[in-house]
């Protein structure tokens, strides 16, 4: 079986840093990205994304709301079950493995 997907959207925020207190090794970021549907309505989708380590901070310093960006990924799945356990809710998260940046650079923002 095989879990990858690609997505290409832009950033509904800025990525903020996380580094849990156990150190720098697990540090990540949390973001959504906004799908546009093929369709010609202005739908779009939001997926929550995970990026991890050099991935995160390159997120963190370079990115901002708005930026386009492609992520390719696996779906990660959890299932939560209600206090009462009346409901139960299911959460995935794309957790990425290669992120890259198609926005155009700025004119004076250096070769970066």
């Amino acid at each position: 079986m095989l879990n990858t997907t690609t997505l290409i959207g832009r950033l509904v925020n800025k990525p903020e840093p996380f580094i849990p207190d156990t150190g720098v090794e697990n540090k990540f970021c949390r973001f959504t990205l906004a799908v546009n549907s093929f369709n010609k309505s202005r739908d779009a989708s939001f997926f929550p994304c995970i990026a991890f380590k050099k991935q995160a901070e390159i997120l963190v310093a370079w990115s901002k709301k708005g930026s386009l960006i492609a992520v390719q990924g696996r779906i990660e799945t959890s299932k939560n079950v209600s206090s009462d356990k009346s409901v139960t809710y299911h959460n995935f998260n794309l957790i990425c493995n290669t992120v890259e940046f198609l926005d155009k650079r700025e004119e004076g923002k250096g070769n970066g």
